[in-house]
């Protein structure tokens, strides 16, 4: 169901796929120069637009498993701010997709406004397993244009070398971050959506770190993190429903929502509240207009 959601987000967004259009997008890694063992650093993936609005991203980047670890993938400074697929680790590679509503043809250049700058679509970090050889190459990178066509095209492969070097020097990579994620929420009933039934659909965005996992408590349920859209346990809305949006660096925003039936009370209480106002009008009325006869 989860990707039927996104499938209607994809046909509304990018109309129709083409492939082969020859136009000179390209991927970039940005890499250090060498790394120690057991140290934690980060490498940047960022496509070079030329100029040419995108508003889709897809692909893989792979990594020489025997000398680099995978930490984790932070998005918040990425310009995709629709994922279809979270950058996931599958094996030795890192797989992802997603969508930038309304397109980007780059970051204007402070000190040439006519050259854009690149893209940034993740970035991975990843640790100094053991000395040797560390390879990074893109793989299978596919952009979508901003043409009113949607038209795919599949750009070449990219790759880099730098050793890890015999030395050890244990280190944590982390992004200073100290603002909680933007979180809304709310409770949707679609035919397309788990036919009909109540489903969460949420959206939660860091630009510091990047959001790092969501959890959510249906009233005395375990928490468990969850993606959007999902499927409520409780589907008579008798619970407490509590979001929790955590960043990377461990920042978070809350959502508290109602049970279905406080709001309905709620609804009541101010329906008979209106009624009661409403009464007490007329009758003041009738009493003047009494008082005025007589």
């Amino acid at each position: 169901m989860k990707k039927l959601f996104y499938t209607f987000l994809i046909i509304v967004l990018l109309p129709l796929s083409v492939f082969g259009k020859d136009i000179p997008h390209a991927t970039v890694i940005h890499a250090p120069q060498s790394v120690a063992q057991q140290q934690q650093f980060y490498v940047d993936i960022v496509v070079d637009t030329k100029g040419v609005s995108i508003n889709g991203v897809q692909g893989a980047v792979t990594f020489s498993s025997d000398t680099l670890s995978f930490v984790r993938a932070e998005t918040g400074t990425s310009n995709i701010t629709l994922w279809i697929d979270q950058p996931v680790v599958k094996g030795n590679s890192v797989i992802f997709s997603g969508i930038i509503p309304g397109g980007f043809d780059g970051l204007i250049n402070p000190f040439d406004q006519s050259a854009k700058l690149p893209a940034e679509i993740v970035r991975l970090v990843f640790v100094g397993k053991s000395a040797g050889v560390a390879a990074i190459s893109t793989t299978n990178i596919t952009v979508t244009d901003t043409d009113g066509k949607g038209t795919v095209e599949k750009l070449s492969d990219t790759s880099t070398t730098f050793p890890i070097t015999t030395s050890v020097a244990p280190s944590v990579y982390t992004t200073p971050d100290t603002i909680a994620p933007t979180l809304s929420a709310s409770i949707v009933n679609d035919k397309n959506l788990y036919d009909g039934h109540a489903v969460l659909v949420f959206t939660a965005i860091d630009k510091e770190s990047g959001i790092d996992h969501v959890t959510l408590q249906e009233g005395d349920n375990d928490l468990s993190t969850i993606e959007s859209p999902y499927l409520l346990h409780d589907q008579s809305r008798k619970s407490i429903l509590l979001l929790h949006a955590y960043d990377v660096a461990g920042n978070v925003a809350t959502i508290t929502i109602a049970p279905l039936s406080s709001q309905t009370s709620t609804t009541v209480i101010v329906i008979l509240i209106l009624i009661t106002l409403i009464i007490l009008y007329v009758n003041y009325k009738k009493t003047r207009h009494n008082k005025n006869s007589v």
